[in-house]
């Protein structure tokens, strides 16, 4: 009987070290307990089948057994052992073959000392008894399981979902930042869904990233990045969702990171993406006058815009209460001459033109063509010599000769200057100009005069 007893205390503390989960209660002399999950395994995977759906499954975890041991019989399977096992899947019929193949195990046992009683039921169990359960696939080399019925084909499908879970608890990851191996309740799956960091390099990095404000880093360091031509967009709306929409959502960091730091982020990527996108499209978004919020236009070619901190409503281009539309207050920024000869040129694309308009506003660009175009035939009209309209080439006032003759004076800066040539004339002898033999207007002061035709 010592021999009996000190051959399962030895037993015991082998378990122990091979199933450290296990729970063993010893309640007296005469009885022992354990209780333990056991994850049964085939030599291959396992198909499961239902009708004509199929799963395929590597292991089936979540099987409790339960033992009770007479130690005053112990090692005699019969005798000494009882046991019971439940399982989310398994069918009645399923648990009478597993403890037919346990007496088939068991039945040349006798009760010689040092028989691992214990370490051979759940040995069996964890390696031995799917085969019994399952039919071999001879094209695929697969285990087959059918089920019984639709509700234990809906228990394998939540099984399934479940032990993936379970594997990505317990399997080990290597973290990219540190280059450790760390179980996956140690990880943190990154919003790209390919690359894990441990959990004490998720809070470092992205504390530092969020404290030096970093936030174009603030995305998988794993991940290959390369900004987009903001030019690229087919619409405004895309545009303002590419920018506004952060790499890593905001509420990833909750209960990782403290509020502050969260926070934090989210203010600087908003402020960030605003000035993106004013520097990209200054006509999309400005500083509320109230309280210098920022806001940015739905439509591009509004003026009206309503400030969603404050609710002050106001005008784009003067800053000032709204006015109405029809209310002219000239506009606050101007489009560099190069997009709107760009934009009136007959060679460009209308992909090109559609990039200006999402860029600037189809409104804007309108506008400022028809002003580049006013202005153009203005030259073109000063630039005619029977115009009788010309610059002043100081102020560059416009002025029209009615008549008189070539020597000018702006009304304006009161210089004296050639109608025919632009030339400055000279304050105190204007008239110098015209008796110069080396002026190009020499003796043309009465040039163009009505009546001087025929002089």
């Amino acid at each position: 009987m010592n021999d009996e007893g000190d051959s399962l205390k030895d037993e015991i503390e082998l378990i122990k070290c091979m199933y450290p989960e296990i729970k063993i209660k010893d309640h007296s002399d005469e009885l022992l307990e354990g209780v333990l999950d056991v994850c049964m395994e085939a030599d291959t995977s396992i198909m499961v089948q239902y009708g004509d759906q199929a799963i395929d499954i590597d292991e089936l975890p979540y099987n409790k057994v339960h033992f009770v041991i007479e130690k005053c019989y112990y090692p005699d399977y019969n005798k000494s052992l009882e046991w019971k096992i439940q399982s989310p899947w398994l069918t009645d019929e399923d648990c009478s073959k597993i403890r037919e193949l346990m007496i088939s195990e068991f039945q040349e046992m006798s009760n010689e000392v040092g028989s691992p009683l214990i370490y051979l039921l759940l040995d069996t169990l964890s390696h031995r008894a799917l085969s019994t359960l399952t039919t071999r696939n001879n094209h695929n080399d697969k285990r087959i399981y059918d089920c019984k019925d639709a509700g234990q084909w809906e228990k394998f499908q939540h099984l399934k979902s479940d032990f993936e879970t379970y594997q990505q608890l317990y399997e080990n990851y290597r973290c990219c930042i540190c280059i450790e191996d760390k179980k996956g309740f140690d990880m943190v799956r990154l919003p790209c869904s390919s690359h894990l960091l441990c959990k004490d390099c998720t809070k470092e990095y992205y504390h530092a990233m969020i404290h030096e404000g970093r936030i174009e880093s603030i995305r998988c360091p794993e991940c290959d990045y390369k900004p987009r031509d903001l030019s690229s967009f087919k619409s405004f709306d895309e545009l303002k969702t590419y920018l506004f929409l952060p790499a890593i959502p905001y509420d990833f960091f909750s209960g990782l990171l403290n509020d502050k730091d969260v926070e934090r982020y989210k203010t600087l990527h908003i402020q960030e993406a605003f000035m993106k996108l004013a520097q990209y499209s200054p006509y999309s978004c400005v500083r509320c006058p109230s309280c210098e919020n920022w806001c940015a236009k739905d439509d591009l070619d509004e003026q009206m815009v309503c400030c969603n901190s404050c609710e002050m409503v106001f005008c784009f281009d003067c800053l000032h209460a709204w006015h109405g539309k029809y209310n002219s207050c000239g506009t606050r920024v101007a489009i560099d001459l190069k997009y709107v000869e760009e934009y009136a040129d007959e060679c460009t694309t209308p992909q090109r033109k559609r990039e200006l308009e999402i860029k600037f506003g189809k409104r804007m660009m309108e506008l400022e063509l028809d002003s580049y175009l006013a202005d153009r035939m203005f030259e073109m009209f000063l630039e005619d010599k029977n115009s009788g309209t010309t610059k002043c080439p100081g102020c560059q006032t416009v002025i029209e000769k009615s008549e008189g003759c070539n020597k000018m004076k702006c009304t304006v800066c009161l210089k004296y200057f050639c109608f025919l040539c632009r030339a400055m004339l000279h304050q105190q002898d204007p008239y110098a100009h015209y008796n110069d033999p080396f002026s190009p207007c020499m003796g043309k002061l009465f040039e163009g005069m009505p009546g001087t035709e025929q002089i």
